[in-house]
Order: C-alpha cells, then sequence, then structure tokens
C-alpha cells in the first residue's frame, strides 16, 4: 500500500509511521510512505505520483480545518483520505466525511488495529465506488448504443439518400438499397470493401477524398466531401458525402456512419443561374446607358454606375429616393400620370421625355422606356432605361458658345472627322501631347491613339459618337516624345455643312491615375494588416504549441532519425511563425513609436545574429568574415526589429551562396559616416539580374525555388528601414554577387546602446523555484508551458480564463504566485479585464502578471497593451528564453522587494 502522510508535527509523524508498520497483518508487504509536512507539499508529491491512501492533519502550517480536505480532494487521483487530528470534535469529523474523507480517526486512539482496519476500510470503500461508478458508465454507453443503432435501422429505411456503415476495424462496408436505385449498380455487384467505393470515386478526385477522409478517421469527430462518383452506366454522379466517426476507448476510430446525396442536377441548375445572373450584371453594370428598377410606388431599389453618373449621386443615395425625388417639378405631374397607368394596368410600357435634376440644381433631359413587371396581375416592378439627351440637344449651340474660348481653355480640344484625322486642336491639346507651341499636331489617328489595334476601336468609336451622339471615358494617346499617357476623354457628334465631325475633350489624368495605384497598393496593405492581425491569435497558438512541444521532445535522447524529423517538424513551425510575423509588419502603419527607439548597437545586433545562425552556417559550409569595428556609434531604433533586418539579409545571402560550387562567403561590415551608421552584408553568390533588382523589395516577389522563400523578406527590411529614417539598396550584377547597404541614423552622442547588467542573466545562479500560474484558453499552449517549466523546477497551474485564474489566487492567499503568465483574448475573463481586476486587489499581484499573446497587431490589443504597463512576449515564443526572461525579471523583483 503507497500511503502519503500529511503531518507538520515531527512526534506524530515518527509515531505514526511505526503504527503503520506494525498494522501490517501477517505476509503483507509494508507499506510505501511517503512523507508532507505541508499542504503545498502535500499537493506536489498527489501532482507527481500515485498513492492508495492519504493520511491527512487538517491542522497544517498552511491550512486549517475541512478546507484541507477539499484542497486534496481535488487532486488525489483515487486515493482514499483517512483524517487524522488531535481534536475530538464531532461537527469537524462530519463535516471533513461530507467533504469526501472516507474516515475520522483522533490521534490518541489511531493505535496500529485500529489505523489499520481504517485504511483498507476506506481504499476498499474508494475501490468499490469507483467499480460502481465505471459500471454505470458502461451500462449508459450500451444503451446509447442500442438506443444508436435502432434510430439509425429507421433513418436506413425512410431517407433517400444512400447510407453507408464502414466497420473500420474489419474493413467492410455496407450500404443500404439506396445504393442501386440512385446509382444503378445491383446489389451483388457492390463490393464489401471499402476499395469498391473509392475505385469509383472521379480520378481527380481520388487522392483529396480518400487523403480527407483518412485525416477524419486520424483526429476529426466527422467528414464531409464533395466529388464526382461513377454510375454503373459509366456516367460521373456530384455527390455529396457526410459522415461522422466512432471511435473506441483508446481513441482510435472503429467505425464510420455516412450518406451520399446525389446532387448533380443541383449544382447544374445553381451553375446555370450564377452565369445568367453574372452575365445579367455584367451586362447592366458596363452599360454606357442608366438601368434602373423601381418598386410599386416608384422607389429606386438599383441602378447601375451610368445612372449614378447621370444623376450625380451616388448609388446608396439614390436607392430608396422616389422618382419624384429627381424630375424636375415641371415634367413632375406628367411623370405621376405616366407611372399610374402602369400601376393600374391601362399600360405595359411608356416611354416619355423629360427632366431630371442633379444635386448642384443642374437639369438634364433624359428619354426614359420603362416597361412592367407583373405577377398575377399586381405591379411588382418597373425597369427602366434612360438616356441622357441634353448633349445631343445642345450639341450645335455648345459648339457656337464655345468656339471662341477653345484656344484659352485649359482643357485639350480637338475636332476629328469620320476617319480620325484631327482637323482642329486647341493650344492646350498641342501641351498635352508635347509638341511646340505654333506647330500643328499629326494629322492623323496615330497622334490619337499608341498602336494599330487602337485605331481600329477609335474609327469604330467615333462611328458609334457619330450616330449616338457623345461618349465619354479612358483612352491612351502618344506625346510626342513617345510616352503613352493615360485620358479621360469625352466625345460629342458635330455635323458642318453636312460633313459628321466629332468634337473631342482631353484630360491628362496620369497623375491621378498614379494617385490610384498608390491608394489601391495602401489599401492593399491596409487589408492585409486587418486581416493578419485577426488571424495571427489563432495561428499563433497552434504554433507555439507545435514549437514548444518539439522543443520538449528535442531535450530527451532521441534517436538522430527522430531527431532530424522532429528538428525538421519545428524549422518549419517556426518559418510560418516568421511569414506571420512578416504579413503582419507588411501590413501594419508605418508610424513611429516613439517608445520603441533606443540607442541600438549595430555590432551587438550583427554578432547576435550570426551566434543564432551559427550552426546552419556551419553545416552548409558558408565562410562568415565580420568587419565591426569597436567604436562604432548606435543607433536609435527598435532593437528586435533591427535584429530582424539583419537576420533577414544573413539568410537571404546564405540562401544564395548555399548551391555554389566555388567559395561560400558571407562578409558583413559596419562603419560611421556622417549622421548615418552603414552596414553592408556581401555574399559570393550568383547576383542579381538589373532587370529584377526594382522589384526585389515588392511583396511577394522572389527568385528563390519553392520552400525556399515567401517574397516578404526583403519588403519587411524594406519597410523597417524606411520606418528608422533609413535607406537600403541593392549592389549586384549577374554572377558577380550581391550587396546589400543599409544606411541607418546614428543616436545622440550621449546615448549608448550598451544592455545593462541588470538585463542580463547571471552564469551559474541556479533559477530559484517560481510558483507560476499559467492562463489561457488554449489547453495545448498551457500544457507546453506548464510542462517545460515544470521541467526546470518550477510549480505550474493552470487556468482556462482570468475568472478561474482569480478564484485560484482567492484559493493560494497571500504571495500564491511568483508569476501570472496570461494570454490576452480568451472566453470569459480576457487578459485585460485579469489585470483590472488585479489592480483592485492593491496586493501588488498585478506587477507579477505577463502577457503571453498571439495578437499585439490589432487596434484592441495595442489600446491595451499600450496603457497596461505590463511586460508583453509575443507567440510563439522560445520555451528556453520564455523561462528565461521569467526567471529573470521574478528574481530582479524580489530582489527588489528584500532590498526595499
Amino acid at each position: 500500500m503507497r500511503v502519503l502522510l500529511v503531518e507538520d508535527d515531527p512526534a506524530h509523524t515518527y509515531l505514526q509511521r511505526h503504527t503503520l508498520a506494525a498494522a501490517v497483518r501477517p505476509g503483507e508487504p509494508a507499506p510505501e510512505v511517503t512523507h508532507a509536512a505541508t499542504l503545498a507539499a502535500a499537493l506536489r508529491a498527489l501532482e507527481l505520483n500515485e498513492y492508495d491512501a492519504v493520511l491527512l492533519d487538517l491542522m497544517l502550517p498552511d491550512s486549517r480545518g475541512v478546507e484541507t480536505v477539499d484542497a486534496v480532494r481535488g487532486r488525489e487521483g483515487g486515493a482514499a483520505i483517512v483524517v487524522l487530528t488531535s481534536l475530538a470534535d464531532e461537527a469537524a469529523a462530519l463535516a471533513a466525511l461530507n467533504r469526501g474523507a472516507q474516515d475520522y480517526l483522533l490521534k490518541s486512539e489511531a493505535d496500529a488495529a485500529r489505523l489499520g482496519r481504517a485504511l483498507r476500510y476506506a481504499v476498499e470503500r474508494r475501490a468499490a465506488a469507483a467499480e460502481r461508478a465505471a459500471l454505470q458508465r458502461l451500462q449508459a454507453t450500451e444503451q446509447a448504443l442500442r438506443d444508436s443503432l435502432e434510430r439509425f435501422g429507421l433513418v436506413q429505411r425512410a431517407t433517400n439518400d444512400t447510407i453507408w456503415d464502414w466497420d473500420v476495424v474489419r474493413g467492410t462496408v455496407t450500404w443500404n438499397d439506396e445504393i442501386t436505385r440512385t446509382f444503378g449498380y445491383p446489389s451483388d455487384q457492390v463490393g464489401p470493401a471499402v476499395e469498391w467505393w473509392s475505385e469509383r470515386v472521379h480520378p481527380g478526385d481520388r487522392a483529396a477524398v480518400v487523403a480527407s477522409l483518412h485525416a477524419a478517421l486520424a483526429q476529426g469527430e466527422s467528414w464531409a466531401a464533395e466529388y464526382r462518383f461513377r454510375r454503373a452506366d459509366g456516367e460521373y454522379a456530384v455527390v455529396l458525402d457526410r459522415g461522422f466517426i466512432q471511435r473506441g476507448p483508446g481513441g482510435a476510430a472503429v467505425r464510420a456512419l455516412g450518406s451520399m446525396q446525389d446532387v448533380t442536377r443541383h449544382r447544374r441548375l445553381v451553375a446555370a443561374m450564377e452565369q445568367s445572373e453574372a452575365h445579367y450584371r455584367r451586362l447592366v453594370t458596363s452599360s454606357p446607358q442608366t438601368i434602373y428598377t423601381l418598386d410599386p410606388l416608384g422607389h429606386f431599389t438599383e441602378i447601375n454606375p451610368a445612372g449614378t453618373e447621370l444623376l450625380g449621386r451616388p448609388a446608396d443615395d439614390i436607392v430608396g429616393r422616389s422618382y419624384g425625388d429627381v424630375v424636375a417639378p415641371a415634367d413632375r405631374a406628367a411623370t405621376d400620370a405616366a407611372f399610374l397607368s402602369l400601376a393600374t394596368g391601362e399600360a405595359s410600357t411608356l416611354q416619355l421625355e423629360l427632366g431630371i435634376v442633379r444635386p448642384s440644381g443642374e437639369t438634364r433631359l433624359v428619354c426614359i422606356d420603362v416597361a412592367a413587371i407583373r405577377e398575377n396581375g399586381v405591379l411588382v416592378s418597373a425597369h427602366g432605361i434612360a438616356r441622357d439627351l441634353t448633349d445631343e440637344r445642345a450639341a450645335e449651340g455648345r459648339m457656337r458658345m464655345l468656339t471662341a474660348a477653345l484656344e484659352n481653355l485649359a482643357e485639350s480640344v480637338s475636332v476629328l472627322d469620320e476617319a480620325g484625322r484631327i482637323v482642329y486642336a486647341n493650344a492646350a491639346h498641342a501641351r498635352m501631347l508635347g509638341y511646340p507651341p505654333g506647330e500643328p499636331p499629326a494629322a492623323g489617328a496615330e497622334a490619337f491613339v499608341p498602336d494599330d489595334d487602337g485605331r481600329s476601336e477609335l474609327a469604330e468609336l467615333l462611328r458609334r459618337v457619330i450616330e449616338q451622339g457623345s461618349w465619354s471615358g479612358r483612352l491612351t494617346r502618344r506625346r510626342m516624345d513617345g510616352w503613352v499617357i493615360p485620358v479621360d476623354v469625352r466625345l460629342a457628334a458635330l455635323e458642318q455643312d453636312g460633313r459628321p465631325l466629332v468634337f473631342v475633350m482631353s484630360h491628362d489624368v496620369s497623375d491621378e491615375v498614379e494617385r490610384e495605384q498608390r491608394l489601391r497598393r495602401a489599401e492593399r496593405l491596409a487589408s492585409l494588416g486587418t486581416l493578419v492581425s485577426g488571424v495571427a491569435h489563432e495561428l499563433n497558438n497552434p504554433l507555439g504549441a507545435i514549437i514548444g512541444f518539439t522543443q520538449l521532445l528535442l531535450m530527451d535522447e532521441r534517436p538522430p532519425r527522430e531527431r532530424e524529423d522532429l528538428e525538421t517538424i519545428r524549422r518549419e513551425a517556426e518559418r510560418m511563425a516568421k511569414i506571420v510575423s512578416d504579413l503582419r509588419l507588411l501590413g501594419r502603419g508605418t508610424q513611429e513609436d516613439a517608445r520603441t527607439r533606443e540607442p541600438v548597437d549595430l555590432n551587438d545586433v550583427v554578432r547576435h545574429v550570426l551566434r543564432s545562425r551559427g550552426y546552419a552556417l556551419r553545416t552548409r559550409n558558408v565562410e562568415v568574415r565580420e568587419a565591426l569595428p569597436a567604436d562604432l556609434a548606435p543607433v536609435r531604433g527598435d532593437r528586435g526589429q533591427l535584429e530582424q533586418v539583419v537576420l533577414n539579409l544573413v539568410v537571404n545571402a546564405e540562401q544564395a551562396v548555399a548551391r555554389m560550387d566555388g567559395t561560400r562567403r558571407i562578409s558583413l561590415s559596419t562603419r560611421a559616416l556622417d549622421g548615418t551608421v552603414r552596414l553592408r552584408v556581401e555574399d559570393t553568390g550568383r547576383g542579381i539580374a538589373p532587370e529584377l533588382q526594382e522589384r526585389i523589395f515588392d511583396p511577394f516577389f522572389t527568385t528563390k525555388a519553392p520552400g525556399e522563400g515567401t517574397g516578404l523578406g526583403l519588403s519587411v527590411v524594406n519597410r523597417i528601414v524606411a520606418e528608422h529614417g533609413g535607406e537600403i539598396r541593392v549592389e549586384s550584377g549577374p554572377g558577380g554577387g550581391t550587396a546589400f547597404v543599409v544606411d541607418l541614423p546614428r543616436a545622440e552622442e550621449d546615448a549608448t546602446g550598451e544592455p545593462s547588467p541588470d538585463d542580463e542573466p547571471r552564469d551559474g545562479d541556479a533559477p530559484p523555484p517560481l510558483r507560476v500560474l499559467v492562463v489561457d484558453d488554449e489547453a495545448a499552449v498551457r500544457r507546453v508551458v506548464a510542462r517545460y517549466l515544470g521541467r526546470r523546477g518550477h510549480v505550474v497551474h493552470e487556468a482556462a480564463e482570468g475568472g478561474q485564474a482569480l478564484a485560484m489566487l482567492e484559493e493560494a492567499g497571500d504571495d500564491g504566485y511568483d508569476v501570472i503568465l496570461s494570454d490576452l483574448r480568451m472566453p470569459g475573463l480576457g487578459g485585460d479585464q485579469l489585470l483590472a481586476r488585479l489592480r483592485d486587489r492593491a496586493d501588488g499581484m498585478d506587477r507579477r502578471l505577463v502577457f503571453l499573446t498571439g495578437d499585439t497587431a490589432s487596434e484592441d490589443a495595442e489600446r491595451i497593451l499600450r496603457g497596461s504597463d505590463v511586460l508583453v512576449l509575443e507567440k510563439p515564443v522560445d520555451l528556453e528564453e520564455l523561462a528565461r526572461i521569467l526567471e529573470r525579471v521574478t528574481a530582479r523583483r524580489l530582489d527588489g522587494e528584500g532590498n526595499g
């Protein structure tokens, strides 16, 4: 029998050990007795070992009364609890038994017979209770299985779906009769093996479907897939296959149940409807005519871009308005009468010319054609097309009004004949196309569009304008110096002496196009930042668990092949974490946070990076040369970000020389210039072609093989250098190696980047054992942190959210934990709320809080962390680094409290 004796009095401890030895019956082995003098020591022992019984004193240095039973009851792992006390208190005895103790003895009466009998009786009672509970669970499971099988049989008989039942252990599959009715296979041709099904899955779908099914069997609860399945006649049907996995006592899949539904016709109908809807939307959106829809009361429900341009209002300002809001007052009565004829059924279509008023007060003359849509004779909507007649009717008047002012206009004005020849151009036209003042522009269409295809399109455009009256849009034109520029143009048909002409007003929009492109790039980066900040927390939690558990596995002796596999897992997970970090940095804003800028020794950063990459460089036979002057002035920046710059440049150089047959060398040098410090990272690789050098800093552009790069590293480097007020450039040529040169502003003369001695761990000092509370809703994250810190001798407790953590703090009492390591975003009580509650306690426990979070980029996280004054570690964090930081910070705090 394994007994944990919890007793603080040495005399009683000695007496009870001898009493236990004397209670052994003939032929029985002596009990294995473990002693704990405090409740904390007892709880640690229960966490590390299993016991048959616990002899528990209720009056301990760190616990009093029946609460001691509560604390042990939650950790005993099945052990029977026998309370030993010096006080003859029946109420206390009853309370202890009600709290889970199996027996209660006075120390004065606990002779060998009574103690032995109490221990055996308690163990037997606990074992009998456990056996009864196990039997009840087994009976409930059997009944649930019988009920489930009965319901499944009813479903099989009643459903129109093909039901399958796969016995994973035996490898057999049974089908209901729908396999014959739906897919045409006679029952005697339906194979019982799962291969019969997989052979009929379309070859193009087979690998993915089978892989997803096996993945679900390995660790899922359900499975769903859509794929093509061959009928008996050889044709393929699209099926939706869904099932769930049943697992045995050990967690392995033993059975899979599911159904196949033929969705071929449904998918075809959906595809046809989507294609038709897309065609209609493209037609409406691209139409130069105004197309709109009204509800039965005359309110706009839809309008295309041409309509918003015509009405001079955005679509969200038009939809919901009545047509009466845009019709000119003089035409409103006639319009109301016409619409009433549609509503009452007197007319099914109508055509009107009327004026519409823009918000600016401008009135436009339009021709509208409207058709009624009815259901059961009732008007449900009206669809219309509007054509702007204003320009067409006023063309001749505008020409007369504009003739005198053409030469003074800032806008380019020209007149073309129907063949595209320029018959007139004003001075602004010559300036836009770069012709000298007074020199007439080229007469042909080559002065209007840059290529032959464009001239053909121009001829067709002029024909349409001459026929329809006007057109506006964007074209390209060639300047005299050969540059092609984008221009917004408006064309209107004219007539002079029976000869058709086209009036053209052009505006060079090169600057606007460039601004739009810059804005789109900025919006893409902003969208990327929003996306990454939203998923970083979800990605960094599992990545942290993967990296952490891999680190734990690598700390033990393992076969070389297994160690190589674990190193690969860790390396690839760290690669994913770096991609998330790079994306987050690339997508965030460029404002400098002055609080993160401090004097940094760039030489120290270079040495740190080279130490971290030392193993990889040595195993790739890469020679590293350093030229780092001792008197180098510090730069002002964020050390972590500058380490990322140097690391990316070193890794980039490392990959550039890795496949070289000759000299594999990387050279790093620093030197001070006027007001700046220069870093040069040079390699002996193949170099970068000149046509690629302009693109190497673009996001996602890479010349590396798949799996070697994401195209983000140099983009991140460029962003960080720019945010630090520096510059980066590349010097390279094919076959001549590559050098990246980074210039960074120097820090103030009196600043120093040397780290404080207190910031570094002291060699040879063993870290004191800490009590650590890990608060995280991710069980994997809690487990890996707890296991690693436990290996370092620390006592770690876990909580799934802030509320549970507060309860554990209350139970632990004063100075219960040296460190509280908490996630920021959690269900229930989050990290920020936990911090607020700790500050309300006024016992200094808030100063022991450390945030370990995968989300520092979102607006909410930045707002919380900005005012928290709490140490923040980002997931995924290296476990060794995490332990060093916690031990260093806690040791410094404890030293400060002792000295204070």
